[in-house]
């Protein structure tokens, strides 16, 4: 374990645990006031007002287990919010006759095709092989450019405005905090009827 770190700042900070306390990662209160009424949806065309959208995907690679996640994440250039339009989780049971891996990656294309999405990110660190298939994909589509692959064990290099010292942080613990910040300064809406089951009419 990280010197830095107790056994919860640890479980926060790196592995990006959840723990229902006053140093928990996510607010119950930031989360629930996220929620908003609408489903997730299989495509662009099921979102009202499309002109006010755009579109990028994230992906956690993931063994079997745990299944890949693939999220869909839009921005509303209008009211400048992020929405979590869909959210695909493959396991062993959802991919057939492929791996989930496999699976995976042609769910992941289908959303891309779906949404038009203008960048894809990927966790590179479980997923290398996957990461060299897409950018072979995106390259060959022309569309190298909205391929990320990011690896989380890296460092995150910023320079603080003040002291104008570059700060090294961990990645994963950056991603975690500006995520963190986004609910509670309620900028981002899940869906509430796909999160706890709840339609209102």
């Amino acid at each position: 374990m990280d010197r830095t770190y107790d056994e919860q700042g640890f479980a926060q900070e790196i592995l990006a645990e959840f723990f229902e306390s006053s140093g928990k990662v996510f607010l119950t209160e930031a989360l629930n006031a996220s929620l908003r009424n609408y489903k997730y949806v299989e495509s662009a065309s099921e979102v009202p007002n499309p002109e006010q959208w755009f579109y990028v995907i994230g992906v956690d690679w993931n063994e079997w287990k745990s299944g890949v996640q693939i999220i869909v994440l839009g921005y509303n250039v209008t009211t400048k919010r992020f929405r979590v339009w869909n959210k695909t989780s493959i396991h062993k049971s959802m991919s057939g006759d492929k791996n989930i891996q496999t699976a995976a990656l042609d769910k992941l294309i289908e959303l891309d095709n779906n949404f038009s999405c203008k960048f894809v990110y990927v966790d590179k660190g479980f997923g290398s092989t996957q990461s060299e298939i897409l950018e072979k994909y995106y390259f060959q589509k022309g569309d190298s450019h909205k391929f990320k692959s990011v690896d989380f064990n890296t460092n995150y290099m910023r320079k603080n405005i003040l002291t104008g010292e570059v700060e090294t942080k961990r990645m994963k613990g950056m991603l975690v905090y500006f995520l963190q910040k986004k609910f509670e300064y309620k900028e981002i809406e899940i869906s509430s009827v796909e999160e706890t089951g709840e339609l209102k009419l």
